[in-house]
């Protein structure tokens, strides 16, 4: 065992998760495996990501110091001083997570929009921790000529599991491929391998596998090796994995599935929506009904009921939000992934 690190608890409790020294040295060299390596020895790699989560500490800190490279520490984020440590220091690789370029692609004031032109120095900038919404990603290649990679992971599996960087090319919304020595599959409900294009349940194997969770070891890898992480995704016809949600989060409406992200990617295109979040919400005759949290873009002038009107141009009626509320911000997790178990909180003391 060489540490514990608890999961992010966005939609439940955290609990500890028992990584090896197998786990984390066999993560990095995964990772050094994808072509381009994320980090080399003559890199200068930001390192603003939080180092008590396992995203900063080994695909970050860990990276850095497998390579041999130089590591640059920034206290906190700050879209405009991180932007000019970039530059000052000539860092050529910045592992970050969405807010990150939400912020640097988000506003046009003189600052950030200086700001945003040292993202054209970096050979790479890669996202994690949450998905990256598509249009920042476009906002940053038109702006940069960069492309962000995204990669997705857990606390469990120390913690890369894919990236677009193993694939022939970096999709809008795409989590990539395996990275090399990690295998996965996607299951039903069954456990049997789902149809072309149907969504599934991520199951993963490899060394990098954590070992259970403390103090016991419970809920980890089978005997067989794999381990069911609760997230779905379905595969294109390329191979490109596209992250649809997380298992326990799927919404029920009149016995129909609804997927939160599907709801957050279809309100995130109204010029006016900054950020959104999606759970379900107990309902009288339906079972479960979808709550939208909404935060408007400064300026936008955006009311629940343009929400409800443009998600009902896009979603089926049974996936489209009933209650909207707008709100001044998201609770986030130190990695920026919305704390949707602190939403449902807020609404659970609010109905008692």
């Amino acid at each position: 065992l060489a540490v514990l690190l608890f999961t992010s608890g966005t939609s439940g409790t955290p609990r500890a998760a028992m990584l090896s020294h197998r786990a984390l040295l066999a993560n990095l060299d995964q990772c050094a495996g994808l072509v381009p390596a994320p980090v080399g020895g003559a890199d200068v790699v930001l390192l603003v990501l939080p180092l008590f989560h396992i995203y900063g500490l080994n695909a970050g800190f860990g990276m850095v110091v497998a390579a041999g490279a130089t590591a640059v520490l920034v206290e906190r984020f700050d879209p405009v001083d991180t932007a000019a440590a970039i530059m000052r220091h000539g860092v050529t690789t910045v592992p970050g997570a969405p807010p990150m370029y939400v912020a640097w692609t988000g506003a046009d004031d003189g600052a950030l929009s200086a700001a945003v032109e040292a993202l054209r120095g970096p050979r790479l900038l890669t996202s994690g921790s949450s998905p990256l919404p598509p249009a920042v990603l476009d906002a940053l290649r038109s702006r940069t000529g960069q492309t962000v990679y995204e990669g997705y992971g857990l606390t469990e599996t120390a913690p890369v599991v894919t990236s677009t960087l193993a694939s022939e090319r970096a999709k809008p919304a795409s989590i990539g491929r395996p990275v090399p020595g990690v295998q996965i599959r996607l299951l039903d409900e069954a456990g049997l391998p789902v149809a072309e294009d149907d969504p599934g349940e991520i199951w993963v194997c490899g060394d990098n596998l954590f070992s259970g969770y403390w103090p016991d070891g419970t809920d980890g890898p089978g005997a067989d090796g794999w381990w069911a992480t609760g997230d779905v995704a379905y595969a294109d016809e390329d191979g490109d994995l596209f992250l649809v949600d997380r298992r326990k989060e799927l919404i029920l409406v009149s016995g129909f599935n609804v997927f939160p992200r599907e709801v957050e990617l279809a309100l995130a295109e109204h010029p006016g929506v900054a950020e959104v979040a999606v759970i379900g919400a107990a309902h009288p005759t339906t079972g479960e009904t979808v709550r939208a949290f909404v935060v408007a873009r400064p300026g936008s002038n955006l009311t629940a009921a343009d929400v409800s009107a443009h998600a009902a141009r896009r979603l089926a009626r049974f996936k489209t939000p009933t209650l909207v509320e707008l709100v001044d911000a998201l609770p986030h997790s130190a990695t920026g992934k919305v704390a949707k178990g602190q939403l449902r909180a807020t609404v659970d003391r609010g109905a008692r």
